[in-house]
């Protein structure tokens, strides 16, 4: 039976919080600390006896073993899933000063995981870790600062705690600034130091830097592109445990470039990345089980994939699953399940899922009716990358729906138009045509109208050639 009640306590808090940058071990980072600790290698359907062996000196109030014991419900390594049992072990290690479980226990409450979503509690424990001289409190303390995180946004207090967890060794401290650098924080002119950073940390556990450096040398951040060096740092990357490089592996080794062409070490890499729970490639083979699913249980097989990677992390497959569900593949007496995940995906990036979550809100369907709500994940599908919210908020703008606290409405609508024309969206490309065209919060320039006109209709032509998605075939699947 489908507990409705918690279905709307999930929409409440993914609708009030989303998930951060902040710093928490990942499954392979926290293996490979395992290894050091005890000696040898782990994998992840090894760790039942790990689990016991922490739960044992847990009971003993041993503050590391908390602290671990914690990891392991949060990351589901020897125990099945458990966020409020993370946070209760992470909250008894940190009144013992560990000082890793402080800074556990702050992402807890800065993203509502286990506990209720405080982000002045989460800060409370940063400092109090950063008290410490914990590098990743410093660290997660330094973004909460640079991005603005539960306070107001101080970028150069940020760059300060970020500096004081890299003196301490943390390679992620190095690597995020780094990032700064790469995006142009400090001026295109600057993109090059990005490479330093992200060298430094690579000497220090953190292959996700050498993720980074294949990103800049597969550009022009160093010179002309090198795809040999990029495509070696990737494999690098996916090699020491950074699985989410997946996709770029996957990428060179189906076109050939950088490396000999191999569909089936593409096929392996993608496996491998499900097997270590990278989300995005569980989301991938569900979307390619559901394509070719041929029979209700291949579908059910295929959605399976597709919840899975939803509860791991994977925007995507919130977004899908909630539209499959919405649209009755598992039928009607399951749709409400479709809230679930459109809140998961919307926590975890998907404008396009924030979006769905704003519909439920506007209309009260199944959540109460709440305006206030429904705007503020509009803003929040925009600033995810949704097109269709970005439309939305530079009409309300222009017709005085939405009036914006300070600034021109007419430079604000326009700027709006152009996130999602970013975003390759057709209809903001059109409406940030027409600002250009008559002047509207933009210096009139008839050239650049005319050429996003021009790219709209490539973009709709490119669309409409791509036919229907997958929701009819499963839905017709599951009637059978």
């Amino acid at each position: 039976m489908i507990d409705i009640n918690s279905i709307i306590r999930d929409a409440e808090k993914y609708s009030e919080c989303v998930k951060t940058e902040l710093y928490m071990p990942s499954v392979n980072s926290f293996l490979a600390a395992l290894g050091k600790r005890y000696g040898g290698s782990f994998k992840r359907n090894e760790c039942e006896p790990v689990f016991r062996s922490l739960k044992v000196d847990a009971e003993k109030q041993d503050a590391q073993a908390l602290y671990e014991l914690g990891l392991c419900y949060y990351l589901g390594l020897g125990v099945q899933r458990n966020f409020e049992e993370a946070a209760r072990a992470f909250h008894s290690a940190a009144e013992r000063k560990q000082v890793d479980a402080i800074s556990a226990l702050g992402v807890c409450y800065m993203e509502g995981r286990g506990v209720e979503y405080s982000p002045g509690k989460a800060l409370k424990m940063f400092k109090l870790g950063a008290k410490f001289q914990g590098a990743v409190a410093l660290y997660n303390l330094g973004l909460c600062y640079y991005y603005g995180y539960g306070c107001e946004e101080d970028r150069k207090a940020g760059y300060h705690y970020l500096q004081e967890s890299a003196k301490l060794g943390f390679g992620e401290a190095y690597n995020v600034v780094g990032e700064f650098y790469y995006r142009g924080d400090y001026g295109d002119a600057e993109k090059s130091k990005s490479v330093q950073f992200y060298t430094e940390a690579s000497k220090r556990d953190c292959p996700k830097a050498l993720f980074n450096l294949g990103m800049a040398y597969g550009q022009d951040v160093v010179g002309a592109p090198d795809l040999l060096k990029s495509s070696a740092y990737f494999r690098r990357a996916f090699d020491e445990g950074f699985m989410h490089a997946f996709y770029m592996v996957v990428q060179f080794y189906q076109s050939g470039v950088g490396v000999p062409a191999d569909q089936y070490k593409a096929r392996a890499a993608r496996l491998h990345a499900a097997e270590n729970d990278e989300p995005n490639a569980i989301c991938e083979l569900g979307l390619e089980a559901l394509s070719n699913a041929d029979s209700p249980a291949s579908s059910r097989h295929a959605l399976n994939y597709l919840m899975e990677a939803a509860h791991l992390g994977s925007g995507e497959a919130g977004f899908m699953l909630g539209s499959l569900l919405q649209g009755g593949a598992l039928g009607k007496e399951a749709q409400p399940l479709a809230l679930r995940y459109f809140a998961l995906g919307s926590f975890y990036g998907n404008g396009d899922a924030s979006l769905r979550m704003a519909e439920y809100y506007f209309q009260g369907e199944l959540v109460p009716q709440n305006a206030q709500k429904s705007f503020s994940l509009i803003m929040r599908a925009s600033e995810q990358g949704s097109g269709d919210a970005s439309l939305t908020l530079g009409k309300m703008t222009q017709s005085g729906k939405f009036i914006p606290p300070s600034g021109d409405p007419a430079r604000i609508a326009a700027a709006f138009f152009a996130r999602g024309a970013g975003e390759d969206h057709p209809g903001c490309m059109r409406e940030l045509a027409t600002c250009y065209k008559k002047g509207l919060g933009v210096e009139k320039n008839e050239t650049r109208a005319k050429e996003l006109i021009r790219s709209a209709k490539e973009l709709e032509r490119a669309m409409g050639g791509k036919g229907g998605g997958l929701g009819g075939k499963v839905k017709g699947l599951f009637s059978r």
